[in-house]
């Protein structure tokens, strides 16, 4: 979706690291590659009116939102391991009156659509599950044992494989964003 209006609030940016640590039967402490989870976001800016809750935002877009200004905010919709479970999240923003563009860069999309590749995995058993309610309830109000299965398939597929069509979603957000605003430019990332 895109966004459009004046920016009146930028509300607050947070970086949250959370990490898995293993104990071992001599005290040992371990954390693994995959242990570690970061997450970037902006909780309470307003656009056009519009207030969002958490929207991730990645480091290098965030010091280019700019407060007072007539912007376009790009975002997507993506899984996120947590409450709440679909989040929103920013690729690009744009000042047209001012010919000024920022997107996310190739790294940062690879690097999302590679988690997003593998998430799957670990929404197979929540699919199966909101399956089964979800089926559950409109067979008991049809009374089709077909039409049960077939919901239960349907939406189980929705929910494992909703990361991959929200990587589709990120995809077409950012390329829409170059098309529109060929100059936009991706700021560097910072350590």
């Amino acid at each position: 979706m895109i966004y459009r209006g004046v920016i009146t609030s930028l509300g607050d940016y947070a970086e949250l690291t959370t990490q898995i640590v293993h104990i071992d039967g001599h005290g040992q402490a371990r954390s693994g590659m995959y242990d570690t989870q970061k997450e970037r976001f902006i909780n309470g800016m307003t656009i056009g009116g519009k207030t969002f809750g958490r929207v991730s935002c990645a480091a290098n877009l965030y010091p280019f939102l700019e407060v007072g200004k007539e912007a376009e905010i790009y975002t997507w919709m993506h899984p996120f391991l947590g409450l709440p479970p679909i989040r929103t999240g920013i690729i690009g923003i744009v000042y047209p009156g001012e010919k000024r563009a920022y997107v996310s860069g190739l790294f940062q999309m690879g690097m999302s659509l590679l988690l997003l590749a593998c998430l799957p995995l670990l929404w197979l058993i929540p699919g199966i599950i909101a399956g089964m309610l979800v089926g559950g309830i409109v067979g008991g109000l049809v009374g089709s044992p077909s039409l049960t299965f077939l919901i239960n398939i349907f939406v189980a597929g929705v929910v494992t494989f909703s990361p991959w069509l929200a990587g589709i979603w990120m995809l077409w957000t950012q390329s829409r964003l170059r098309m529109a605003h060929p100059y936009a430019t991706t700021p560097a990332l910072r350590g």
